[in-house]
């Protein structure tokens, strides 16, 4: 009968001990899980905006290619980018509201 009474406390300590143990790693620990689903959340985000850029970067680098071959394109962009006009030249610039 005494060990069962032994064996009940030290199964109960035990329990105690691991209950503790989770709340301490869920909600004190440096890394709990509040923590990482900010830090997955902001992981997330990073990507998406490194995926963005990456995006925006293979897009500039290909209409750079296209200013540097064609001239055409190249006055083009100076004149809406820039408002460049040639000599004897009216521009009106039209603006939508």
């Amino acid at each position: 009968m005494k060990n069962k009474i032994i064996s009940r406390k030290a199964i109960n300590l035990i329990l105690a001990g691991t209950v503790v143990f989770i709340v301490w790693v869920a909600f004190f620990d440096e890394y709990n899980f509040l923590e990482q689903r900010r830090n997955r959340r902001k992981l997330e985000q990073l990507l998406e905006q490194q995926a963005r850029l990456k995006r925006k970067i293979a897009f500039d680098r290909q209409k750079i290619y296209e200013l540097r071959t064609n001239p055409e394109n190249l006055e083009k962009f100076a004149r809406e980018q820039f408002r460049l006009k040639k000599e004897n030249e009216d521009v009106f610039i039209v603006v939508e509201e």
